[in-house]
């Protein structure tokens, strides 16, 4: 809710879900599909 307060359009609430929005950020996309690919997989 702090983050809709704000205006902000996504928020991201854990400390892990933010690094891997500023891994996003920097990698390039192919790289970034694989390791979140490779994350789902011991998830799931």
């Amino acid at each position: 809710m702090k983050g809709f307060e704000k205006g902000n359009v996504i928020s991201v609430p854990d400390l892990s879900g933010k690094l891997i929005k500023i891994l996003a950020d920097f990698l390039p996309k192919k790289a970034y599909y694989r390791m979140a690919g490779g994350f789902m997989k011991k998830i799931l």
